[in-house]
């Protein structure tokens, strides 16, 4: 999915909310990152950047294409992607995993603020 080129409209946020700095908004999908507070159906706003601290909440294109909100995690073997939910299956595996990107990857951008919304999709005009 080509999440953060699926531009609906553009909207001016409040500086005194959101911060100086170029900012879009996703629509958060599935249930990965629960753990910290981000459910289906929220908003996203994303500070747009290529760079992160390790344990923010990032954006990330992976392979070109398939945009992912995951934790920025670091290991001995390099940079990953950590969900926030650690749910397991019947046979005790976790049911979201960590992704380690075999190819190109690259940071859109980290969550600054989610908003928690009822149900229904917002209609932009």
């Amino acid at each position: 999915m080509l999440a953060v080129e699926n531009i609906l409209s553009t909207v001016s946020l409040p500086v005194e909310i959101f911060g100086r700095g170029e900012h879009f908004i996703l629509y958060a999908k599935g249930d990965s990152m629960i753990n910290r507070g981000i459910f289906d159906g929220d908003l996203m706003v994303v500070r747009k950047q290529n760079n992160a601290e390790i344990g923010e909440v990032v954006i990330a294109r992976i392979d070109g294409e398939e945009a992912t909100a995951k934790i920025l995690a670091m290991s001995e073997s390099g940079f990953y992607l950590r969900p926030a939910n650690d749910a397991m299956d019947e046979s005790g595996n976790r049911i979201y995993k960590d992704i380690h990107p075999q190819h190109g990857w690259e940071i859109m951008g980290v969550v600054d603020n989610v908003i928690h919304r009822p149900d229904k999709e917002l209609k932009f005009a």
